[in-house]
């Protein structure tokens, strides 16, 4: 279990880029999925070859788990008889996990696959923790990643409330204006985190803004088109996604709300309400050497 947020201890520890950290989760994930697979086939196995089996064999192992003999399973408490369900289902929402995650499920419906990630695993592990308790200590370290990457968050307090101005760019593109602070504030956005002095964000600056107008739950993350200067704020470019098949599923997601909040306004610039998040990317000296000669 690798956690893959913003402000994820392994990535700043070791400057590691996101999508590193993205690749090593993922790698991990399917190799699990396929792990899980190959356990439940092997266990399958088990209960044909103990049908096969004589009645004095069949009477010395439990079919839930074959792993250990029924006086044994008489003294380990009222656990050892959920072995089996929770593996199955634990599996079962491993599947669905892993469907949703793949690419082309993933982009088309984003939320349904975030939702279903963050709820269902949380189920897993504590599924798993029942289906065998000494998961719960390889689950450990990384537990603990995850709940140190949200002590982070809140003692850290990055979101600013301001506003954007959105704009039609034409051709299904939106701009989105941020104000001129949040190009003088990754120091003020990094604060508690190695923060960079630097009187400009960095180029690779990472900006999560939130539309409370449209959703008070999406975060987006973006990387500015133009950093802006002094007198001018970071400006992000996007373009809507593919139409739905629906009008009613257009119109609710976030590129095309977003777009129809600049189409909306007459011509005109509309201004909305945000919440922005500033993470600036990790920076290596070597890299930083290597350019400036």
């Amino acid at each position: 279990m690798i956690p893959v947020g913003r402000n994820t201890l392994i990535g700043r520890t070791f400057h590691l880029h996101t999508s590193t950290l993205l690749f090593a989760h993922k790698l991990l994930a399917y190799a699990f999925f396929v792990g899980a697979l190959v356990h439940g086939i092997t266990y399958y196995s088990f209960v044909a070859s103990l049908i096969s089996a004589s009645a004095a064999s069949q009477s010395e192992f439990v079919v839930d788990n074959p792993t250990v003999s029924v006086a044994e399973s008489a003294t380990g408490g009222p656990l050892s008889n959920l072995v089996l369900p929770t593996g199955v289902f634990s599996f079962a929402l491993t599947l669905v996990v892993t469907v949703t995650s793949l690419p082309a499920l993933r982009r088309k419906n984003f939320n349904t696959f975030y939702f279903i990630h963050v709820i269902f695993v949380a189920i897993i592990l504590i599924l798993t923790c029942i289906h065998a308790s000494t998961n719960f200590y390889f689950l450990l370290p990384g537990v603990l990643l995850w709940v140190a990457d949200w002590v982070w968050r809140v003692r850290n307090s990055l979101v600013t409330r301001t506003e954007a101005v959105v704009e039609n760019a034409g051709n299904g593109w939106v701009r989105v204006r941020l104000r001129s602070e949040h190009a003088r504030s990754a120091s003020d956005g990094e604060k508690g985190a190695g923060a960079m002095s630097s009187s400009t964000t960095p180029v690779l600056a990472t900006y999560y803004i939130n539309f409370p107008r449209i959703s008070k739950v999406e975060l987006h993350p973006f990387t500015a088109a133009s950093t802006g200067t002094a007198d001018t704020g970071p400006v992000l470019l996007f373009q809507r996604g593919p139409e739905r098949k629906k009008a009613k599923q257009t119109a609710k997601e976030f590129t095309w709300a977003v777009a129809a909040a600049a189409d909306n306004s007459a011509g005109m610039a509309s201004t909305l309400q945000v919440y922005v998040t500033l993470k600036t990317a990790p920076v290596n000296n070597a890299d930083v050497t290597a350019g400036s000669s």
